[in-house]
């Protein structure tokens, strides 16, 4: 929640599709479904990794 950068799991997680139009125009769909119990899910998972 108070990263700044996307990490490889966030963006898997919370963006549906990025559409590139041209050189500056660009779109970027995010998923809204249950986005909190994924965050929740990947702290979990990255914590019990560093144990």
């Amino acid at each position: 929640m108070s990263k700044r950068k996307l990490t490889k799991e966030m963006a898997d997680a919370f963006v549906e599709s990025i559409i590139i139009h041209g050189k500056y125009d660009y779109e970027i769909k995010l998923v809204y479904d249950d986005q909190f119990a994924d965050l929740q899910k990947l702290k979990k998972e990255k914590e019990a990794q560093s144990r």
